[in-house]
């Protein structure tokens, strides 16, 4: 296959409506069946598992099901799951997630002069914290390690992302793509780290070409706060 036909088949064709309008469905609809485990359990970690598992799950599908629609042919490839050799990935994976954890660590500090000295942490952090039964701990870090950077690069990097770059060009796709990822998780204390995680994570996945690497640089930065907490 030629390099034209190559950028041809790997040239992202789903509109933006689409992507936002998948974001909002999967918001409801994670949020509604969240909702309706409160209702039959008061467990507060399987509460956040079930909606977790759905959220990420629903994300996957959304990307799935846009990007068949303009042709079932290479669907992952297309979302950028590029082939790679297993050491690249590994390197450049962890190598820039530690950075990028740094990075998040020194927008935290600043996040917390801002509002008075308090550490900026995600409420499943929390609930690993409290936590004290273990197989609740294995399934909230799987969660935290596993499920939210396969499910959030696909969608964030993969889908969205790529929409934007091919619409605005790489830097508006990057500063937007890293917003939106924010604004998700409706925390106004929160969305300065968030940002620069976006910020960084949509700016791996432009200069790698490859979910692969994102995906482990995500995970990456999440295991080192997952076992600066279990430590603690």
């Amino acid at each position: 296959m030629g390099e034209e036909e190559l950028l041809k088949e790997n040239k992202p064709l789903w509109p933006i409506w689409q992507v936002i309008l998948a974001l909002v469905v999967c918001e409801f609809m994670s949020s509604y069946l969240a909702g309706l485990a409160a209702v039959l359990s008061t467990d507060t970690s399987l509460q956040v598992l079930i909606a977790s598992v759905v959220q990420y799950g629903l994300f996957a599908l959304a990307a799935w099901l846009i990007v068949s629609g303009r042709g079932r042919q290479n669907v992952w490839r297309r979302l950028g799951f590029k082939r790679l050799p297993l050491d690249e990935i590994l390197i450049k994976g962890v190598g820039l997630g530690f950075v990028t954890y740094l990075f998040m660590i020194a927008v935290s500090f600043i996040n917390s002069l801002i509002f008075e000295g308090e550490i900026y942490m995600q409420d499943i952090s929390q609930l690993i914290m409290n936590e004290n039964r273990l197989p609740a701990i294995i399934g909230l870090c799987f969660c935290v390690i596993v499920l939210a950077p396969i499910g959030e690069e696909i969608f964030f990097r993969g889908l969205l992302f790529k929409a934007l770059n091919n619409k605005f060009g790489a830097g508006a796709a990057i500063i937007f793509s890293g917003l939106i990822f924010a604004a998700l998780h409706l925390s106004l204390y929160a969305f300065l780290p968030l940002v620069a995680t976006g910020l960084a994570l949509a700016y791996i996945f432009y200069k790698s070409e490859s979910l692969w690497v994102s995906i482990t640089a995500h995970a990456t930065i999440n295991s080192i706060s997952t076992l600066f907490l279990i430590i603690s």
